[in-house]
């Protein structure tokens, strides 16, 4: 990874690396723990959905709910930067167990998505036919999630160590870590 200082020469699958892979690392000796924990739901997910379906058909399942509650919480450790971008993210799941890994996309796959509905949600143009593309896009998003089969392998390779304990399990842990830390500091 290249240092710092040479960020200005970075590539767009290097930046890619370098959020998904080498940022929590470093991080952590200038922010806060809870912070830190906070950044890592949204990192977590970013990983899932850019990787191989390492959880089999739960994957976007379990991406989506991290991206939640880091969506949910972020209030409580970021002022007034909130936007649109952020509630998309909300929505990459559904793209990712359409489409699959973010990363067959392009490096930034989320940034077509995102612009696409960045762009049709202001303007006062052509209203109507905004609407019947918005629709036309739900139904058929609708109508292709009916017919994906979810008879993908549930083996696990590498996220996480093998361990008797299931998924399920496992994320109702991590959920009761997360708001212990958001006890800890007061944030409920």
């Amino acid at each position: 990874m290249r240092p710092v200082k040479e960020f200005s020469y970075c590539k767009a699958t290097e930046l890619r690396n370098m959020l998904l892979y080498g940022l929590l690392p470093l991080i952590r000796p200038f922010v806060p723990v809870p912070v830190a924990a906070h950044l890592s739901l949204y990192v977590t997910s970013m990983r899932l959905l850019h990787g191989p379906r390492k959880l089999g058909s739960d994957t976007e399942l379990v991406a989506n709910q991290l991206i939640s509650i880091y969506y949910k919480d972020h209030p409580l450790f970021y002022k007034k930067i909130q936007n649109y971008v952020l509630h998309l993210h909300c929505h990459l799941a559904d793209q990712y167990y359409l489409h699959g890994s973010l990363s067959n996309l392009g490096v930034f796959g989320q940034e077509s998505f995102l612009g696409y509905f960045s762009r049709g949600r202001s303007g006062t143009r052509n209203l109507g036919q905004i609407i019947v593309n918005n629709y036309n896009v739900d139904f058929t998003l609708y109508n292709q999630s009916q017919q994906i089969s979810n008879n993908q392998s549930k083996e696990i390779d590498g996220l996480f160590d093998p361990v008797n304990i299931s998924i399920t399990a496992l994320f109702t842990i991590l959920i009761k870590l997360h708001v212990t830390i958001l006890t800890s500091i007061g944030a409920f």
